[in-house]
């Protein structure tokens, strides 16, 4: 086709959309979209983006504005600190007024508290906050019945012979996923976590082997427990339901389904009849350990129960919750009422264990402290302060005079309960701790982790150390 039937076509389109713009005209008495409908409406649009990219121009102008202003706050923050650092230099010289001294300290605790609360998005001035908090630390005075432990991270005390250390002697690699949950057999001798898969893993402690995977859920498991007295495991799942496992074969024994809430927390109790749980739901449920059939339920928390535990007498149970408390249940068939509910940490309590002597209760929570309940009194008896971040898990030694504890800030710290200090602090793991449970003889610890890996710590004694 020529040149001149394509200016042709052209011209004929043109008056098309000149007589259509005409009608539209009369249509609506706007003759001028009539006179020049495409020249008219491009000049529109030219018009709307001039002023779009005028109010993108001002409005990343603002946004650079603030961002400038939020480094000149954190440049401000820096200086305040460095001015808390001088200001701990001259305390560190005036020790010699108590009183004085505990006044300043809660001073330079509240401007911490306030910059802690501008520099979250800040590692560098987090890392700084935290050398304040240990240097506070070392100059503040327990009060008369309520001892305070604390101790830095990285110094550990020189240990007499009569204190036992500890070092991992084994590290099992073989797991796939990071450990969020672990238990250990009666016999000491089988480990179980879990693993890929929704899955569950029976290991060999001492060797390494992988024993059984039990398969079955279709979420994440989220809790386990060996029953003491049975070859039986129970998990508690994301998927909602309660399964009781067959240790011996791998087999599914019993599933508990039909709940609307999924399972936090699993534990049998010492004669192994009765199984209690944690739901997000906020209540804890005790069920028959061979038919899971319901036998009671207890109603108080105000939030998820994270943790659930039997005293050794098995006549309380405690349970620890995100809403912070602490509360006790009678368990026995006579009694119906709530004992009481231990208020103290400032965050959730993701873990709560007896003693085996029971005497006392200990507690780890997202405000990265321990706390020790003397269960004569239901009196507070200890804080200890030393972990950085969350502390997830707890476990005593046999004889009730060593506390182990595990935390997001990827330690395990080993307290003497006897005298109220820091014994050593482990670091080998290069996760978040946890998990740990002691041996049955209490000569070693397991701890998992979610480095993926699980490790095997031993006693030993001022011989060994020689």
């Amino acid at each position: 086709m020529s040149n001149r039937h394509w200016l042709k076509i052209t011209e004929y389109l043109f008056l098309a959309g000149s007589a259509l713009g005409t009608v539209i005209a009369a249509a609506t008495q706007q003759a001028v979209y009539a006179a020049a409908p495409i020249t008219i409406t491009l000049g529109l649009n030219l018009a709307n983006r001039g002023r779009f990219d005028q109010k993108t121009h001002q409005q990343t102008e603002t946004a650079i504005a603030l961002l400038q202003q939020r480094v000149t706050n954190l440049d401000s923050l820096q200086s305040q600190i460095a001015e808390l650092h001088d200001a701990i230099a001259q305390l560190q010289q005036r020790v010699t007024n108590s009183d004085s001294l505990k006044s300043q300290i809660a001073q330079l605790h509240d401007a911490i508290a306030l910059l802690q609360q501008q520099v979250t998005n800040s590692d560098s001035l987090k890392s700084q906050i935290a050398e304040l908090h240990d240097a506070i630390a070392q100059f503040s005075t327990p009060e008369p019945n309520s001892p305070t432990i604390q101790s830095t991270v990285d110094i550990q005390p020189l240990l007499p012979d009569t204190i036992p250390q500890w070092q991992c002697v084994n590290t099992l690699t073989g797991n796939l996923a990071p450990i969020t949950t672990l238990t250990l057999h009666p016999d000491g001798q089988i480990i179980a976590t879990n693993t890929i898969n929704n899955t569950i893993q029976l290991w060999n402690i001492q060797t390494g082997q992988k024993h059984l995977i039990l398969k079955g859920h279709s979420h994440a498991v989220l809790s386990i427990a060996f029953n003491p007295h049975a070859q039986t495991l129970a998990s508690g799942s994301a998927d909602h339901t309660i399964k009781l496992w067959d240790t011996r074969t791998g087999q599914q024994k019993r599933s508990l389904k039909g709940y609307f809430y999924y399972f936090l927390a699993v534990a049998f109790s010492p004669d192994g009849l009765t199984l209690a749980s944690g739901s997000a739901d906020c209540t804890v449920k005790l069920w028959d350990a061979n038919t899971l059939a319901q036998k009671r339920i207890f109603k108080g928390h105000g939030d998820k129960v994270y943790t659930v535990t039997f005293s050794p007498d098995g006549q309380i149970l405690a349970s620890g919750s995100r809403d912070g408390m602490i509360k006790l249940w009678d368990v026995r068939s006579s009694v119906r009422h709530d004992t009481i509910t231990l208020n103290g940490h400032q965050g959730g309590i993701y873990t709560v264990i007896f003693s085996p002597d029971g005497q006392w209760l200990a507690s780890g929570s997202a405000d990265c402290t321990i706390k020790l309940w003397d269960m004569r009194s239901g009196q507070e008896r200890y804080t200890l302060k030393g972990h950085t971040d969350e502390v997830r898990c707890l476990a005593f030694s046999l004889d009730s005079k060593i506390l182990v504890s595990g935390s997001c800030d990827q330690t395990l710290k080993l307290w003497n309960l006897e005298d109220g200090e820091l014994i050593s602090t482990l670091s080998e793991h290069g996760g978040a701790v946890t998990s740990v449970v002691f041996s049955p003889d209490g000569q070693e610890f397991i701890s998992g982790s979610s480095d993926k890996t699980i490790k095997l710590w031993r006693r030993l004694e001022a011989c060994d150390r020689a």
